[in-house]
């Protein structure tokens, strides 16, 4: 058995992970305001209850940038920047521990899954769709950092030249067209009325413009995948977060991918998650296999 975790801004979530099964599980409020020590007692807690004897390794997966030992740069959760937070878990429960990216940890549970039964796959990427726009890259079978630990932040590439701004400073990004916010943006553009994404989301059988929203959504997605495409021309592009699996969302984007696609890789395969809310515990519970070369 192995404990997987993901560790996020608002949540933590620990689950007993027999290969692709989720044992036992259990989700925390982060409580990331309260510092580095109030957010370890946390961890600590959730990593207690699903713990058991024949546990042999604990997984975490954070968003940010981490070298597989230190969380170099912590998403939402600044406190946390430059722990060693690996040799704290090895040390605390005196086994094995790793860390990684969580949409890294998300890329890496769909290859495996994805594996199983296409034992000639080679290389995939991951992304993931919700407050933010993450990636994660498998080349043959292990995880692609890049020389600093930062590879895969497809959400800050730039997509269009509208001047609209990113959180990360930059302008037009990936991530700005395709988050939560943006469906609230189209929605808006649309109609000039202020409404969550779920909402939208939630209307869409009965609100024209929301149908309208989504469909503005999905053409930037559409560009996005193309663009990932022509860049590592992978086996598969795995979609995850709440938003991927709307139809709606869906369908329309990968028309809009095989449209503009260059002919050398129209055969790559656009799907949804397959494994769903799991991916990134399930993900974190394989890194031992993922950074094998590290």
């Amino acid at each position: 058995m192995i404990v997987g975790v993901d560790l996020g801004g608002t949540k933590i979530r620990a689950g007993l992970i027999g290969r692709f099964d989720v044992k036992k599980e259990i989700t925390l409020l982060t409580n990331a305001k309260q510092g580095k020590n109030k957010i370890l007692k946390t961890l600590f807690e959730a990593i207690d209850y699903v713990f058991q004897d024949d546990v042999k390794e604990i997984g975490i997966a954070v968003a940010g940038n981490t070298d597989g030992r230190k969380i170099i740069e912590a998403t939402n959760i600044k406190s946390l920047n430059n722990l060693n937070l690996s040799q704290i878990i090895s040390k605390k429960y005196g086994i094995k521990s790793f860390l990684e990216n969580d949409a890294n940890a998300f890329a890496l549970a769909e290859y495996h899954f994805l594996k199983k039964k296409n034992p000639k796959l080679r290389n995939i990427v991951g992304i993931t769709l919700g407050t933010g726009v993450g990636g994660g890259i498998i080349i043959d079978g292990e995880i692609y950092r890049g020389s600093f630990y930062s590879a895969g932040e497809i959400g800050h590439m730039s997509i269009a030249s509208n001047g609209i701004k990113c959180s990360c400073g930059n302008y037009d990004c990936f991530e700005v067209y395709c988050n939560g916010k943006a469906l609230e943006r189209y929605y808006y553009e649309f109609t000039k009325k202020k409404l969550q994404s779920t909402m939208i989301t939630n209307s869409l059988s009965k609100d024209k413009n929301a149908l309208k929203t989504v469909y503005e959504y999905s053409k930037y997605l559409g560009i996005g995948l193309v663009n990932i495409a022509n860049i590592f021309s992978p086996d598969y592009i795995v979609i995850g977060g709440g938003i991927s699996k709307l139809n709606e969302i869906y369908k329309p984007a990968i028309k809009h991918f095989k449209k503009y696609a260059i002919r050398a890789v129209k055969n790559t395969k656009i799907i949804k998650s397959r494994l769903g809310d799991n991916s990134i515990i399930i993900g974190a519970s394989l890194l031992s296999i993922g950074l094998k070369k590290k």
